[in-house]
């Protein structure tokens, strides 16, 4: 009975393996359907499920199966790979700047962790009137650079640090494409010489097709906003929740078309959400992308309690 359970037992698993393989391959093809792009999403948790088979299934002598899974493996290993390498080595550090961002959950986020990071600028998304509100208690070193609250989860804000000696300047409330009701925020600042524009940017939930175009044309817009920018001689910089992996094909054109690079590779996967499960099992989607000219020094998310999201802190300075 213990072997014929056991027989039973890595069938279910080899086809389970077959449909993990068969996500994986189609998570490379999205424009097949809107759909697959889901299955780009969770290549972490798909190596996570390729070695625990592989383990088993060698074990058993399932050869056939444990081939499918160490081939899981591989397909999506050789995807996250590139952000465990490289990374900015040992910049020298002339003035530096940090930032960090939070989406609030609609306010309900407990903010108290952020005020141990000091950093020179806050990027708060989901901002509510009533958080607006609050926001001389919860962060008394900082000023209110620019705020725009909803009642829905699109409010931001930005707030400067009462010490940083860097002048932000011209925050405007954008919308991108101009059609869209999101409302997002820029500033410029002037960093070692180096002028810096900065986007605070919080893209669709791609839950349905609908939706998951029009992530494309925000991410398309924000693309073409970063490219101006740097044809004025300026640096860009875009932090937020982009609702979007780093290793998904969307991502990947974004980096593209907006001559950006992203903060997280050479720091390994630091998952933002959902931070209601253990960060190890999230997903990286709050991300911070920068133009050539500017290279990160420091990079991590923050667990924050009463939210689906963790903060994203980064601190990066110019290329000498």
């Amino acid at each position: 009975m213990r072997t014929t359970l056991t027989k039973f037992l890595n069938l279910i698993i080899i086809f389970a393996c077959l449909g993990c393989l068969i996500l994986s391959i189609g998570g490379f093809f999205p424009e097949l359907n809107w759909r697959l792009g889901w299955y780009s999403h969770p290549r972490p948790h798909f190596v996570l499920f390729g070695i625990a088979t592989a383990g088993w299934l060698m074990y058993q002598r399932v050869w056939f199966g444990a081939g499918v899974s160490l081939f899981i493996v591989i397909i999506n290993g050789a995807v996250l790979a590139p952000f465990f390498m490289g990374g900015p080595g040992s910049p020298t550090v002339t003035d530096d700047l940090s930032l960090l961002h939070l989406n609030t959950n609609k306010g309900a986020a407990d903010m108290a962790p952020l005020a141990d990071y000091q950093a020179d600028i806050l990027f708060l998304q989901e901002v509510t009137p009533e958080l607006e509100a609050n926001f001389d208690q919860l962060f008394p070193n900082y000023r209110v650079a620019l705020s725009h609250p909803l009642t829905n989860t699109q409010g931001i804000a930005m707030l400067t640090h009462e010490e940083l000696d860097l002048e932000t300047r011209l925050h405007t409330i954008h919308h991108m494409p101009w059609y869209n009701y999101r409302p997002l925020l820029t500033t410029h600042l002037t960093l070692n010489e180096t002028r810096i524009q900065i986007m605070s940017l919080h893209t669709s939930r791609p839950h349905h097709d609908g939706a998951d175009a029009f992530q494309q044309l925000e991410l398309d817009a924000a693309a073409d906003w970063s490219r101006e920018q740097q044809s004025f001689g300026f640096e860009t910089i875009m932090i937020g929740d982009l609702n979007v992996t780093p290793w998904s094909g969307r991502y990947k054109s974004f980096l593209h078309n907006s001559q950006t690079k992203d903060s997280m590779v050479g720091f390994g996967i630091q998952n933002s959400w959902t931070a209601v499960v253990p960060m190890w099992l999230g997903l990286p989607i709050d991300h911070a992308t920068v133009s050539e000219g500017l290279v990160i020094v420091e990079r991590e998310t923050i667990p924050i309690d009463e939210s689906d999201h963790g903060a994203l802190f980064v601190r990066l300075t110019t290329v000498e």
